[in-house]
């Protein structure tokens, strides 16, 4: 009986944890229309920041709030060609395009890469506080047809006060990046949506 009130009590804390909902790991919603299903192959770092490994920081947060909204299907690595996997890092941003057929049965395939990491010192109307800028731009492109084409190229700039005293704390740029990785994923479920 001990063993058995455990376990349950070990569910109940796992389940109300704030990670994606279960079901959002299905690729059908819950009336059974398929979600748009994604190939993500990540985040490309050329900002040359010195706030660490920010394309990993991206990446996961694009996977994490793609699941919880429920919106996507994300491919998950085992779904994706193991020749694309073993390739290493791949390159959206570049003028050929050709390998991404490759992706199928992905409908889309979505990438970012962050341009631009940088405080700077404010304007007057902020004295005394710095300027974080963050620039990515978001490729996303339809494979479901003969000829793949681009869907949405473009960049999304966002900026953020921070108050001098906060800028070594961790905290503000993890919440600066947050609210980025959302506009971005609210982003990707509007064009796929739409394109569906």
């Amino acid at each position: 009986m001990p063993r058995f009130l455990l376990t349950v009590c070990f569910m109940l804390m796992a389940s109300g944890c704030g990670g994606p909902r279960y079901v959002d790991y299905f690729p059908y919603h819950d009336d059974g229309s398929a979600k748009p299903r994604i190939a993500f192959v990540g985040v490309i770092d050329i900002s040359d920041s010195q706030y660490g490994n920010l394309s990993e920081e991206f990446a996961q947060g694009v996977r994490y709030w793609s699941m919880h909204n429920g919106i996507l299907y994300l491919l998950s690595e085992r779904e994706i060609n193991p020749d694309l996997r073993k390739s290493g890092n791949i390159n959206l941003f570049c003028s050929d395009l050709s390998f991404v057929k490759k992706f199928a049965p992905a409908d889309f395939v979505v990438g970012l890469e962050l341009i631009e990491y940088q405080t700077q010192p404010s304007c007057q109307a902020h004295p005394g506080k710095l300027l974080l800028t963050i620039k990515l731009r978001i490729k996303i492109i339809d494979i479901r047809e003969e000829q793949p084409y681009v869907i949405l190229q473009e960049i999304i700039k966002s900026k953020h006060v921070i108050a001098g005293e906060e800028e070594h704390t961790v905290d503000v740029y993890r919440l600066a990046n947050q609210r980025l990785i959302c506009e971005i994923v609210r982003r990707i479920e509007d064009v796929t949506c739409i394109a569906r």
